[in-house]
């Protein structure tokens, strides 16, 4: 079934490692971006763990960072929500796979 797939893959671990990211991307991505030319990115950590939650669920955002650092975070981030992505449709679609015979 997926849920033993998901247990077999680590998912517990994966899901604690995605929070680290996401809180201190949000922290990052908050720090790097109060310098930003024209203010603020953000007016407080809540709406920077908001933006890095969105990034991470591949949704998107209407902002988009200001500052070298900042992108280099959004680009670092973006890359692990599409790593991750790939990892969680392989491990829904193994079990139908294999009783497939593919």
């Amino acid at each position: 079934t997926v849920s033993t797939g998901f247990r077999r893959r680590g998912a517990g671990y994966l899901s604690l490692l995605t929070f680290v990211v996401a809180i201190t991307g949000a922290a990052g991505i908050y720090r790097f971006e109060m310098d930003a030319p024209g203010g603020p990115g953000f007016a407080d950590y809540g709406s920077a763990l908001w933006w890095t939650a969105m990034l991470l669920t591949t949704m998107g955002s209407d902002y988009w960072p200001r500052t070298t650092e900042g992108r280099g975070l959004c680009l670092l981030l973006a890359l692990y929500a599409f790593a991750i992505f790939g990892y969680v449709t392989a491990a829904i679609c193994m079990p139908v796979c294999l009783h497939c015979g593919l």
